[in-house]
C-alpha cells in the first residue's frame, strides 16, 4: 500500500527528499476548525471517571497490605490501622486524601493522581502532531486543493512492515462522521512510565477514546480519504517509511519535474516516478509510469 503526501513545489518539498524528513503540524495549524474535537464532557461525568481511578488505586492498595500482611512483610496490626485510617471516611475523595498522605508519611512513590491522567490527555489531544495523507492519488479534488491547482506533486510513502506507517499506534485512518467523538469505555488506557524518582500514568497512544479523537472529520471531508502518521508532538521527524513514488500533476512544469526527478534520484535510487494523465472519454485522472532511457 502507498500513502500519498499532495505538495507544491517548495523548499519544503525539496526538504522531504533532502532531509528524509516531515513536519508534523499541529491541530489548530490544520484547515479544519473541528480537528481533534471531543464531546464536551459533563462536570459530574468527569469527577464520576476521575473517581473510578482512585476507588480502583484504593482498592489495589487496600489488597497489597493484605497480601504481605498474610506473607509477613508487614505486622498485622499495622496493616488493620492504616486500612481504618482509609475506610473511616465516607467519600472517595476523602479516602484518596488519606491514601496521599500514608504515601507521603512513608516517603514512597505515590501512584498518578486521575485528575492528571485526564489532564495529559487534553494536553496530548493539543499538542499531536499530525502529518495528513491520502490513499488515493486520483483523486482530483486533493490535486486542486492540495498542489497547486495540479501543478505540484503527490509523494508516495511505502507502508511497509517495518515502518511507523504499519503501526496502528501512529497511523491512523481516519474516520468520516458527523458525531463529535466522545470517550469510549469507563476510563482511559494508561501507560505506566517508571524512573528512579518517579512512577507515573500517562495516555496511551493506542487508547480508543484518544485515537478516535485524532481520526474523526465529519463527512464533509471524506473525498480525502485520510490516513495520518502521528506522534506525541509537532515538529520534524523522519520519514515515516521509504519514499516509494513521485507523482507529478497534470500541470506540472518540465523544470519542476526535472528538478524532483534529481533530487529524488540523488537521495533514492528506488523511487518510481509517475504523471498524472486523462482518461481517454472520461472525467477522470489516472498515474502513468515515466519510463527513461
Amino acid at each position: 500500500m502507498i500513502l500519498y503526501k499532495f505538495r507544491e513545489d517548495s523548499e519544503f518539498t525539496e526538504a522531504i527528499l533532502n532531509e528524509d524528513k516531515v513536519w508534523l503540524s499541529k491541530p489548530e495549524n490544520l484547515n479544519d476548525p473541528f480537528e481533534c474535537s471531543i464531546e464536551k464532557i459533563s462536570k459530574y461525568a468527569f469527577k464520576e471517571k476521575i473517581n473510578l481511578l482512585k476507588k480502583q488505586q484504593i482498592e489495589a492498595f487496600c489488597f497489597g497490605l493484605v497480601l504481605q500482611s498474610s506473607s509477613g512483610l508487614i505486622n498485622r496490626k499495622d496493616a488493620d490501622r492504616i486500612t481504618k485510617r482509609i475506610g473511616k471516611w465516607n467519600s472517595i475523595e476523602k479516602k484518596y486524601e488519606a491514601l496521599m498522605k500514608y504515601y507521603d508519611s512513608i516517603g514512597a512513590q505515590k501512584p498518578t493522581n486521575p485528575e492528571d491522567i485526564y489532564n495529559d490527555f487534553y494536553e496530548k489531544i493539543k499538542n499531536i502532531g499530525i502529518f495528513s495523507m491520502t490513499e488515493n492519488v486520483n483523486q482530483q479534488l486533493m490535486w486542486a486543493h492540495y498542489a497547486n491547482s495540479h501543478k505540484g506533486l503527490a509523494i508516495g510513502f511505502e507502508v511497509s512492515e517495518s515502518s511507523k506507517l504499519a503501526d496502528p499506534r501512529f497511523c491512523l485512518k481516519v474516520n468520516y462522521i458527523d458525531e463529535i467523538a466522545s470517550f469510549i469505555g469507563p476510563q482511559l488506557k494508561t501507560d505506566l512510565l517508571i524512573g528512579a524518582q518517579y512512577k507515573l500514568q500517562k495516555v496511551s497512544m493506542d487508547d480508543p477514546t484518544f485515537q478516535a479523537v485524532v481520526s474523526t472529520k465529519v463527512t464533509d471531508w471524506n473525498y480525502e480519504e485520510e490516513w495520518r502518521y502521528i506522534e506525541l508532538t509537532s515538529g520534524s521527524y523522519k520519514c515515516p517509511s521509504k519514499i516509494k513514488e513521485i507523482v507529478f500533476g497534470l500541470r506540472c512544469t518540465e523544470d519542476v519535474r526535472k528538478k524532483y526527478i534529481q533530487l529524488g534520484k540523488k537521495n533514492n535510487e528506488n523511487i518510481n516516478f509517475y504523471e498524472m494523465v486523462k482518461v481517454e472519454n472520461k472525467n477522470e485522472l489516472m498515474k502513468n509510469l515515466i519510463e527513461f532511457d
